[in-house]
């Protein structure tokens, strides 16, 4: 049976400052384990270990120090599984630093993020933060248990940046090559979206079908009422035979 190892120690709690000295340590931790302790139906997982040492006044972000590692195994939920998904988060002088990453099969996705703390947690809306993500996905479809008729290779990189709960900056790109849904076909594909203020905005340049052939699009969205949408799009053919086969519409026939 697994087992949680907590060693703790707190002084002055009551007074002006405190000192707080805890260390959390998981040993053969496994998903039965927990059950008595009533976590949602339908989830499934093997192990987790989580290692989590914080020290310093625990009232005030500049005065606490903390590490912390939790890992996971084998999770699966709503027709859906990772292999890993692994935290790794670290706090002193009121920067907390948080990286994550995600696998399965082949496919691995990463987030780097940091936060500058407030002088109090009661102003955490004073927080200001920003992300990096990127991903391989080479194989998208096995992160689900119902596999769809989806193929090829997808890479993901975004990043953005706020204050708060509230983003103020986010952009991100999804590349793609060689992807087939069924009969159809796309050799590339490049997608740029931007969330800035209150305008968030899609851009596909130039999308490759076929020789002499091409699509381009870009969308713009309001983010307030009413909402107005802008779309602009065109569409280059001068070889209909290579677009036919390129795009797999030939194989409709």
């Amino acid at each position: 049976d697994g087992s949680v190892h907590l060693e703790a120690a707190a002084f002055g709690l009551l007074k002006e400052e405190a000192d707080l000295d805890v260390a959390v340590q998981t040993l053969d931790l496994h998903w039965k384990d927990l059950e008595p302790f009533g976590l949602p139906d339908g989830v499934a997982l093997d192990d987790i270990e989580l290692a989590l040492r914080a020290t310093g006044d625990p009232r005030t972000p500049g005065m606490l120090k903390f590490d912390a590692t939790v890992r996971v195994t084998n999770i699966a939920t709503a027709g859906a599984r990772v292999d890993t998904v692994r935290i790794d988060a670290a706090l002193a002088d009121g920067v907390l630093k948080v990286d994550a990453t995600t696998t399965r099969a082949d496919n691995e996705l990463k987030i780097a993020a940091t936060a500058s703390l407030p002088g109090e947690w009661a102003a955490w809306e004073e927080t200001t933060w920003e992300a990096n993500a990127t991903g391989g996905l080479p194989e998208v479809m096995a992160f689900l248990d119902e596999k769809l008729p989806f193929k090829g290779n997808l890479q993901l990189t975004a990043k953005a940046n706020g204050k708060g709960a509230t983003p103020l900056h986010a952009t991100a790109q999804v590349n793609g090559d060689d992807l087939t849904w069924e009969q159809w076909k796309l050799p590339k594909l490049v997608t740029d979206l931007s969330i800035n203020g209150d305008q968030a905005k899609l851009s596909i340049p130039g999308l490759p079908l076929g020789e002499g052939n091409s699509f381009s699009a870009n969308v713009a969205l309001g983010l307030q009422e009413p909402m107005p949408t802008r779309v602009d799009w065109s569409l280059t053919v001068a070889n209909p035979q290579t677009l036919l086969t390129t795009t797999g519409i030939g194989a409709l026939e």
